[in-house]
């Protein structure tokens, strides 16, 4: 594997992990411990902790969303170093997801360094170099490093070539993904404007709410788990879904985030029942109804009553329709 114990005793004092805003998860080293360069490498490898002592690391990130930065501690060797995604495919393998920056390191204290990479639940965080020659910050306290030699670049898969009883002195922050739980109201007209809240997790940095593939009116986060947006309009009626972009990523789309939109009602005639009206009685009831009276036979007298109606009531017409009567 190439693996060399340079064990060089280099200044690293110990790194507090804290100070990552509540919303977010840390995946990998807690940075704490004198970590000395004590790993170098024949050839260029991808390197990642695979089993940490402290109980409450996560070696894997326990939900998906995005790495917003990653953090360096301990004396290194060259550089500058780089994070990389590995997403498991089963079998032991691994492909290459993902890769920040190169970034140099500044101090053999804790550097940290500003990135944008997605990951998903699973996945673990790997730390690479620029060349053979760089070495890489451990600490001896019963965890270990899984090693990928070549490196595992973005696209190709495979499994570790070798291992090492070492911590290696990174991690990355990651801003779990938004989501939506509920939407209401779920539905309103094709003409927009309805107010709909939208209930949900990590809605931290919104930067859009979108209804489909169409961004809202406006929106205002009223929380971390509560957002107020105004529906724009649409030319058509259907159900869209309703998904959050935000620092973590865009929330996935699920049946609790569908909003319905409706088609304005249809202007119609409902018929109404006119037997035994006066003809004065069955021309209000028509116009009520959105009706007009159509032709009238039978008896003309003042005393005269509708016996008999086409169409029957009940029936639907566009509005305005006509319905003919018969007096007697």
């Amino acid at each position: 594997m190439g693996l060399l114990l340079a064990c060089a005793l280099g200044a690293a004092g110990a790194v507090n992990a804290g100070g990552a805003h509540a919303a977010t998860v840390t995946v990998g080293s807690p940075l704490v411990g004198s970590f000395n360069t004590g790993v170098t490498f024949k050839e260029q490898p991808t390197l990642a902790n695979t089993s940490l002592s402290d109980p409450n690391a996560n070696v894997t990130s326990p939900v998906s969303g995005m790495v917003v930065r990653w953090r360096m501690t301990g004396f290194s060797i060259g550089g500058p170093f780089k994070l990389r995604i590995l997403h498991p495919i089963g079998a032991g393998k691994y492909v290459g997801s993902g890769t920040s920056s190169p970034q140099a390191r500044l101090s053999s204290g804790t550097d940290v360094f500003t990135t944008h990479l997605p990951i998903q639940a699973g996945d673990l965080i790997g730390l690479e170099g620029s060349s053979a020659s760089d070495g890489f910050p451990v600490l001896n306290n019963g965890s270990s490093f899984s090693i990928w030699q070549p490196p595992l670049e973005d696209g190709s898969t495979g499994a570790p070539t070798s291992g090492s009883a070492f911590e290696l002195g990174f991690n990355a922050v990651v801003q779990p993904a938004p989501g939506v739980a509920l939407v209401s109201p779920t539905s309103g007209p094709v003409s927009g404007g309805t107010s709909v809240k939208i209930s949900g997790h990590d809605f931290t940095e919104v930067t859009a709410v979108r209804f489909g593939s169409t961004l809202a009116t406006s929106f205002t986060v009223d929380s971390e788990g509560l957002i107020t947006a105004v529906s724009p309009p649409t030319a058509t009626a259907g159900t869209v879904d309703i998904t959050i972009a935000a620092a973590g990523g865009s929330s996935p789309t699920i049946a609790a985030d569908q909003f319905t939109y409706l088609a304005p009602p249809t202007e119609v005639c409902h018929v109404p029942k006119l037997k035994h009206a006066s003809l004065r009685q069955a021309r209000k009831r028509l116009r009520r109804a959105g009706c007009t009276l159509g032709k009238v036979s039978g008896s003309k007298t003042r005393s005269a009553k509708v016996v008999k109606q086409r169409p029957r009531p009940g029936k639907e017409l566009r509005k305005g329709g006509k319905v003919s009567v018969r007096l007697g």
